[in-house]
């Protein structure tokens, strides 16, 4: 288990926004929960000190059945393209589904600033994203359709 700068600063940053922490089996990744407008997920924060990166992952509780990954890979997909920061992951041969931003700190300091920057973006994408995910996993919903409910389409007027 690492305790170097950026262990520190995400801590200090779990602290402040109050959100419980622990670490998990795996050394140097810290588990947290999230409570989204829908549901609430896992969040990892994996620390590679020597580095100088973290790695922050939203994990999805429902994992794409089989019969459904390729639906699910075309919504991530689509989702993942106007995406600025972070993207969404879709192991193919067990369905976990994760959203991650990362940030690579060498060379620089890095502070509860930074860690905010990436664990926000993290956490309010994957809350955007979840419904249409979760549709599109359940078969309750088409990608196309999905992320036409959360994305302007390139015909639909713009506000």
């Amino acid at each position: 288990m690492s305790s170097g700068p950026i262990r520190q600063a995400l801590e200090e940053f779990f602290a402040e926004q109050g959100w419980p922490f622990a670490d998990t089996a795996v050394p140097d990744v810290l588990e947290t929960r999230y409570g989204g407008r829908t549901t609430d997920w896992i969040c990892l924060a994996e620390i590679r000190e020597a580095t100088y990166q973290l790695l922050f992952y939203s994990i999805v509780a429902e994992r794409a059945p089989a019969e459904r990954r390729t639906e699910v890979a075309e919504y991530t997909t689509r989702a993942n393209f106007g995406l600025a920061v972070g993207n969404f992951e879709l192991d193919m041969n067990d369905g976990e589904i994760r959203f991650k931003t990362s940030l690579d700190v060498e060379g620089a300091a890095i502070t509860k600033h930074l860690v905010q920057q990436i664990v926000n973006a993290n956490v309010v994408v994957t809350d955007l994203y979840l419904p249409g995910l979760l549709g599109v996993l359940r078969g309750q919903i088409d990608p196309v359709t999905a992320i036409g409910m959360v994305e302007p389409q390139p015909d639909s007027p713009k506000t």
